[in-house]
């Protein structure tokens, strides 16, 4: 098992991984020199995926969740910290070895329909990775058999993208990210954008390829009612960092950091009381200039001048379970563990 403390079994190994952006429309210009606004996307996250493992990553638009899925995979630089894919650091990687490692790691966009050329037809897209790389003709899997991986019949191998539905542009993608035979696969909101059933065919199939092929998935969402059926462990993002992290199940009953309750709290019917404590307050601070101490304490109720000042550390909250929060075992506290909803006669940490 992975999650908070790394197994012998681990695949990836994310550690203190930093992901920044110049901001050059800021730029401020001096007479000696130029300072540039940083946006830190991704600031110091440590996880780890197991062979076999789901791992979901879920926050809001703009916690940087999507920036990391695509450093782990090279696509952009990162700052600081390393990434290690089967023990191996990927940033000294030489260039064939890169070469080779891009063919155990695909992604699923989160755009199937713009990420397919309109120009090609699904065969055509099926076989274009193929070509790019120069896999030999005996290395190369048939389009039928691409397709049937996904469920969808030859018959679809001549159409168009903008012949497809939404799920069958779903399911085109994924059989392009495993044309190469990854062993892992990040899958950038896989179902966002489709109508329940579709959701349920998508999910279901992510969990057939997963036990067929022996697949390791980061999955990235917004949606938790999707990765508490899908994933084996849950890490929530927030800001550019990780603010808790367990097995799936734990996160879903017992989660710590308020950041998550207030998430899970969004879906679920709750008490009032409880809704009203952990209610998100307005938007998502500006990343370029994120909140000194905890970046959440700005929208917490829970919020005291420890938070403002000094910015907590992931703590252990359970077996395998991490947050970090100043004030998880106090406002746990609050709660009534027999009906789940707010202690009258302690309110407050």
């Amino acid at each position: 098992m992975s999650g908070p403390k790394e197994s012998a079994a681990s695949l990836l190994e994310v550690h203190d991984l930093s992901v920044h952006f110049g901001e050059a429309q800021r730029a401020r210009w001096s007479w000696w020199h130029t300072e540039r606004s940083l946006l830190r996307a991704v600031d110091g996250v440590s996880l780890s995926v197991g062979k076999g493992e789901i791992v979901g990553l879920v926050g809001e638009s703009g916690s940087g969740k999507t920036t990391l899925g695509r450093a782990i995979l090279g696509m952009y630089p990162i700052a600081g910290g390393e990434v290690l894919f089967a023990g191996s650091d990927v940033s000294r990687m030489s260039r064939n070895d890169r070469r080779l490692l891009r063919r155990r790691m695909q992604m699923i966009p989160q755009d199937a329909a713009a990420s397919l050329s309109p120009r090609f037809s699904v065969s055509q897209l099926l076989t274009e990775a193929y070509d790019i790389s120069g896999t030999a003709p005996a290395a190369r899997k048939p389009t039928s058999e691409l397709l049937s991986m996904v469920e969808l019949g030859h018959e679809h191998a001549n159409k168009y993208p903008h012949e497809l539905s939404g799920g069958q542009a779903r399911r085109v993608s994924i059989a392009r990210a495993l044309a190469m035979g990854p062993d892992f696969i990040v899958a950038d909101e896989p179902t966002a954008g489709l109508d329940v059933s579709a959701v349920a065919t998508i999910v279901n199939l992510l969990m057939r390829l997963r036990t067929d092929l022996g697949l390791s998935y980061l999955v990235i969402t917004h949606d938790l009612q999707v990765v508490a059926y899908l994933a084996d462990v849950i890490a929530v993002m927030y800001l550019g960092k990780i603010v808790e992290i367990g097995r799936a199940e734990d996160i879903i009953d017992s989660p710590k950091h308020p950041y998550t309750r207030s998430l899970l709290h969004s879906i679920s019917g709750r008490a009032a009381a409880e809704r009203a404590m952990f209610e998100l307050k307005g938007e998502v601070p500006n990343p370029l200039t994120p909140p000194s101490g905890c970046r959440f304490h700005p929208r917490c109720s829970f919020a005291r001048p420890l938070c403002r000042t000094q910015e907590p550390l992931r703590t252990e909250c359970g077996k395998n379970h991490e947050t970090a929060c100043h004030f998880w075992n106090k406002i746990e506290a609050t709660l009534d563990p027999a009906n789940g909803r707010i202690n009258s006669k302690e309110n407050t940490p």
